[in-house]
């Protein structure tokens, strides 16, 4: 179940994002605590969207002071965010996971538009340079404590404060948010809350489905995989309300 969880979320994030509306609830599935499998979906989203940043390394921005403030601000929000995350315990955790999953798809459904709205507000270069990394810190330490549409968020921060073409700006966010990510793995390897043997079945699953993700880019139109992604985030938020909740 964890391999085909993994290939359909891999698949996903290379093609639209939203991965962890699948990743995560596999994990819940299978009985694993709600932080540990959330620490362990943290791990594995992060190397295969990683491996994607890898694929696109030419097409990243240069390295000047724009760069670095942002990754600078991706790894201190990502820290953040694991730190908050550990000091959490599983009753409480287990009561927000319906409200992060439906966040987490809500910043899916209104990625454009939320992208729209920071591009209307941000004009001048010295803003865009100063605004990257005060938005990036907030996203960073969301995608530290759970992750869940962190990439629509950091991709609109991006697009929003820089001319970047849009496949600049995703190899951009493809290298942003599992910096983010990572920069919190050692806070759950610390603390022991990482399951290796599902982390690694995600993984491989998603290794592979991100390689199948970059081909059905070509065919399948990108907008029929989101509203299929939108539908699964409300159906999970609706069975993880009954379970937690009720």
């Amino acid at each position: 179940m964890l391999l085909a969880a993994g290939f359909v979320g891999g698949t996903m994030n290379a093609m639209a994002g939203g991965a962890s509306l699948i990743t995560f609830p596999a994990l819940l599935a299978l009985g694993i605590p709600p932080i540990t499998a959330n620490a362990s979906n943290t791990v594995a989203t992060s190397l295969f969207t990683l491996s994607a940043a890898a694929s696109e390394w030419k097409l990243l921005p240069p390295r000047n002071i724009y760069f670095w403030l942002g990754s600078a601000a991706a790894a201190i929000g990502g820290l953040i965010g694991g730190l908050l995350l550990m000091a959490t315990n599983d009753s409480t955790f287990e009561g927000l996971v319906p409200v992060l999953i439906a966040l987490g798809t809500i910043l899916f459904a209104y990625a454009k538009r939320i992208q729209v709205f920071l591009a209307a507000r941000i004009k001048t270069r010295s803003a865009q340079m100063l605004i990257l990394p005060a938005l990036l810190v907030p996203v960073c330490i969301y995608g530290g404590y759970f992750g869940a549409g962190l990439g629509v968020l950091v991709m609109a921060s991006v697009l929003a404060t820089s001319e970047l073409s849009l496949p600049n700006a995703n190899a951009f966010k493809n290298l942003l948010g599992p910096l983010a990510n990572m920069s919190a793995i050692p806070v759950f390897l610390w603390h022991g809350a990482v399951e290796w043997f599902p982390t690694l079945c995600l993984l491989a699953g998603g290794l592979f489905g991100a390689q199948l993700g970059v081909k059905l880019f070509q065919t399948l139109q990108p907008s029929t995989l989101r509203q299929g992604i939108i539908a699964i985030g409300i159906v999970m938020t609706l069975i993880y309300a009954y379970r937690f909740w009720s």
